[in-house]
């Protein structure tokens, strides 16, 4: 449905810039830049509907975040993949409490990650609620890895630096008592 809507908006602007064209006085070089910008435009729309439309993102994961679920696409020679591992996940509050819904982020391959994130999938398999963060210090960091300001980086940056992710169990939430 969202796609039709698009192409008759598609039309619908084509149609005012046609307008513009033939039945203004307007100069030339005013025309030209209206055509330029709506075809600017509409590249810009086309690139920007993959977030709309549930494509997995390259920025930056949250600092805490509900674990929901993970893919791990190892790497593979035969057809020159790198692999890659996306991530469904909610945002937290500082609070602790989910504030968004699950959101699709993409991540470089990594072997001590794609460990790391088995070991956080078999965990909510066997029923277990995880929180994951950053670890941004190497107070922070069980393994010793540290992860300057990732918050303020893309995928780019996570294709020379490993990423180092915590996961803990979250605490059951407490249910108010019932009265009849």
């Amino acid at each position: 449905m969202i796609e039709i809507g698009l192409a008759v908006g598609y039309v619908f602007v084509a149609v005012l810039v046609l307008n513009l064209w033939t039945a203004t006085q307007w100069r030339v070089v005013v025309k030209i830049a209206v055509v330029l910008l709506t075809s600017l435009l509409y590249v810009g729309t086309y690139v920007g509907i993959k977030e709309l439309r549930g494509w997995p993102t390259d920025k930056p994961l949250p600092e805490s975040f509900f674990f929901v679920w993970a893919k791990i696409d190892e790497p593979d020679k035969r057809i020159g993949s790198k692999g890659k591992i996306y991530l469904w996940v909610q945002d937290l509050t500082d609070s602790g409490d989910v504030e968004s819904a699950p959101r699709s982020f993409q991540l470089p391959y990594d072997v001590e990650l794609a460990e790391k994130i088995e070991k956080a999938m078999s965990d909510t398999e066997n029923g277990d609620q995880l929180s994951g963060k950053f670890v941004s210090s190497d107070k922070d960091a069980s393994d010793g890895k540290k992860l300057p300001d990732a918050r303020g980086s893309d995928v780019s940056y996570f294709q020379h630096t490993p990423v180092v992710l915590q996961f803990e169990a979250r605490a059951k939430p407490t249910l108010p008592k019932k009265t009849l």
